[in-house]
């Protein structure tokens, strides 16, 4: 006979199973729901593709140097150089590393982008090869640089401009036609820039406050990092308004250093101060077009220490400067100041690779 009460047990156990089983199809059917509404991984961002590129860039072009710094017996000063440029392709791998993280963007070495050949037989023509490579790799850089966000224009504009001055340098210490420099320099219709609303301000005229500070001391957001907008007006004003003192003190100095300098370097230097007035000319107007103050021009500035006894050094160190500021102010502006600024940077390194002592 069946005890009283068991009908109800069961069927209370039975109520208890359904009601588990219940709360796990709705919890799986919760986490499966969530899980299709999780947003798609977002693609890869042109400052993304750029980092990425350039990295990928220096790694190639560091094995290439290496291997050839391995073959060379002979050529002290070359192997010096390829071990120089080694090492500075290290320094922007380490430098363009934020790129890294970004799994979804694939890199393609410049060596890959000429659709030639990279190997070649022979030390000079393995040499020549890597040249080129390295012209190219720093014009890509450059180029990318013009359009990506704040961060990631003011790294690839550094090793951009420091991989072609380690293809002119290689050049030189292996014999080798220099790389050839294009004329980056953007010719502007000045009629066609926007202009100030409250119109042009004057050389002497502005009664706009100058800037506190130089673009030096601004902190640009990380590498391919931040929204991919214009940096604030006045914070790119500032910074062309440093950079246009820079071209005035350089017109200054190398108009102070052309007689004291000999027949060959004096030529170089007289087209060096073509060139400042004319950037300076352009700089100007465009500084003007975005309702910054433009710098009055001293009648005299500093002239670096131990200009008299070595003029060329003086002028290593004012071409320098200006490559800093060239370099900030990419990362400070947008548009046609950023393109007008990464113009300037080649020639300018150069400018101060060629005065450097050795």
């Amino acid at each position: 006979m069946p005890r009283e009460g068991s009908g109800w047990s069961t069927r209370v156990i039975r109520l208890l199973l359904l009601s588990v089983v219940g709360l796990l199809v709705v919890s799986l059917g919760t986490v499966v729901a969530a899980r299709d509404e999780q947003p798609a991984p977002q693609p890869p961002t042109r400052s993304d593709m750029a980092l990425a590129n350039a990295r990928a860039d220096a790694l190639a072009l560091q094995q290439r140097a290496g291997r050839l710094v391995s073959t060379l017996k002979q050529h002290a000063g070359t192997k010096a150089a390829l071990s120089k440029t080694a090492r500075t392709l290290e320094r922007h791998r380490k430098l363009l590393a934020p790129a890294e993280a970004r799994a979804s963007a694939t890199p393609t070495p410049a060596a890959d982008k000429t659709g030639r050949p990279d190997a070649s037989p022979g030390p000079q023509k393995d040499l020549s090869s890597l040249v080129n490579a390295l012209a190219r790799s720093g014009y890509a850089a450059l180029d990318d640089a013009a359009g990506t966000t704040a961060g990631a224009a003011k790294v690839l504009a550094v090793a951009g401009t420091e991989q072609f001055g380690a293809a002119a340098a290689l050049a030189a210490a292996a014999s080798l036609p220099a790389p050839e420099l294009p004329d980056t320099f953007i010719e502007m219709d000045f009629e066609e820039l926007p202009g100030c609303p409250a119109g042009p301000s004057a050389s002497g005229t502005s009664t706009a406050k100058p800037p506190p500070a130089s673009p030096s001391t601004a902190s640009p957001p990380a590498a391919g990092t931040g929204p991919a907008t214009a940096p604030a007006p006045k914070q790119e004003a500032h910074a062309l308004h440093s950079t246009l003192t820079g071209l005035q003190r350089a017109v200054y100095v190398y108009e102070s250093a052309a007689p004291r300098l000999s027949d060959k370097a004096a030529s170089f230097a007289e087209s060096r101060l073509r060139q400042h007035r004319r950037a300076l000319e352009a700089g100007t107007q465009l500084l003007e077009s975005i309702c910054g103050h433009v710098p009055v021009a001293k009648a005299a500035y500093e002239l670096p220490e131990g200009f008299r006894k070595a003029p060329g050094a003086a002028l290593f160190a004012v071409e320098q400067d200006l490559v800093e500021m060239h370099t900030d102010l990419t990362g400070l502006s947008d548009g046609t100041v950023r393109q007008w600024t990464i113009g300037l940077l080649p020639r300018t390194a150069l400018a101060a690779q060629h005065w450097k002592q050795p």
